[in-house]
Formats: structure tokens, C-alpha cells, sequence
């Protein structure tokens, strides 16, 4: 289980990175909830990998739920640290996007 100050963190992370609205984030928890209950994957883990990405993620086009996606498939095939994929998935965007900007 997930401390709350540390949800807290994820969740302030994702409504900040993604440019959400404060009222988005019962529909942000119910996202990471359901991925929860259908993969091999934690909603911690989810958070702890988009914490790293949120941003990055907005700034290219990819949205939330994509994010969601590509780090749970990635966390739950690799079984990595789920912040070391958000991190690699942010490097992958950083790359992306100096691609777009030549």
C-alpha cells in the first residue's frame, strides 16, 4: 500500500505535469486504479514512473493516458524500477522532441 503523502506527491506531479485541473484528479486515480487491478503493475508504480515523465510527456502531445500505457507496459514486461522507466521514457520524449524541433 501507498503512503498518502506519497500519493499525494504522484498525483500533484501528474495534475502539474499534465496541466490538469485539480478537479481531474478523482478521474487521474481512477485511471492508475483500474491499471492496478488489471496488470502486474501498482498504482505507486505508475505514479513513481510518471512523476518523471509528466511533463516531458504534455510537452510532446502524449497524453495521459498513453503515458499510463507506455509505463505500464514497460514496468510490467521489464519489471524495472518503475522510476528508472519514467525516467527513460523522458529521455526517449527529450529525443523526440529536438527530432521535431530540426
Amino acid at each position: 500500500m501507498i503512503e498518502a503523502s506519497k500519493a499525494t506527491e504522484y498525483l500533484t506531479s501528474m495534475i502539474k505535469g499534465f496541466k490538469l485541473e485539480v478537479s481531474d484528479a478523482v478521474d487521474v486515480v481512477s485511471k492508475l486504479t483500474a491499471v492496478d487491478m488489471k496488470a502486474a503493475v501498482s498504482a505507486a508504480d505508475i505514479g513513481a514512473a510518471l512523476q518523471n515523465v509528466a511533463t516531458t510527456a504534455q510537452l510532446a502531445g502524449v497524453s495521459l493516458d498513453e503515458t499510463i500505457a507506455y509505463a505500464s507496459t514497460i514496468i510490467e514486461t521489464t519489471q524495472r524500477d518503475a522510476s528508472s522507466v519514467g525516467m527513460a521514457l523522458n529521455r526517449v520524449l527529450i529525443v523526440i522532441l529536438g527530432a521535431k524541433g530540426e
